[in-house]
């Protein structure tokens, strides 16, 4: 039996799986920095001495309105486990008083239904429960920016201050008033947090 020779691997054939495989790798880091910066910095400002950082994160940036069935605010509040938006506020501060923070919602300009049809609605996390600390209400944006932060145009859904560094878990949800008699479109709204040290 004649044994084939092997011929050796040409040098074009190792640049060229050299720099597939920085390629590939290039990609790789890319996708896992994309995948790891999913968590934003809300704020991180000095202000008047103070540090404050405050973590928004989620693994989505919009609560949209999928479910175009009306229903009363009791079925709202008591809703399916899926139908929130689930986010935590960590605030970190040294050399400060007290950081006052606000909660608010921004009404995503893709929308279409009308706010008059829709309710939002905010739970905070306390002694092991959900909690209601905005209850059932209607889109109203501001008029003016707030001393805190909100803009103009987004609606202020809840505001705190704490002494010391703390960590606070929210649910907000959003529902299709039982008074709605829309049957298309949609509805979305984003969330901002923003503080200031006094």
């Amino acid at each position: 039996m004649d044994k084939k020779k092997k011929t050796p691997l040409s040098a074009e054939f190792w640049v060229i799986f050299i720099v597939i495989s920085l390629v590939f790798s290039f990609l790789l880091i890319v996708c896992y920095q994309i995948y790891n910066n999913r968590e934003t910095v809300i704020v991180d400002e000095k202000h008047e001495g103070a540090d404050i950082v405050i973590d928004y994160t989620s693994d989505i940036k919009l609560l949209s309105l999928t479910d175009l069935t009306p229903i009363s605010n009791a079925e709202g509040i008591n809703g399916s486990p899926d139908k929130f938006f689930e986010f935590t506020v960590d605030i970190k501060q040294k050399d400060a008083q007290k950081v006052e923070y606000e909660i608010s919602v921004i009404k995503d300009k893709s929308s279409t239904i009308d706010d008059k049809d829709v309710r939002i609605y905010l739970e905070k996390y306390v002694n092991n429960s959900y909690v209601e600390v905005f209850r059932p209400s209607v889109f109203e944006g501001l008029t003016d920016d707030t001393k805190v932060g909100s803009k103009k145009g987004s609606m202020v859904v809840y505001n705190d201050s704490v002494i010391s560094s703390d960590s606070q878990k929210y649910r907000l949800r959003l529902w299709l008033s039982n008074t709605s008699v829309v049957n298309t479109g949609s509805y979305s709204i984003d969330i901002a947090v923003n503080a200031v040290a006094k």
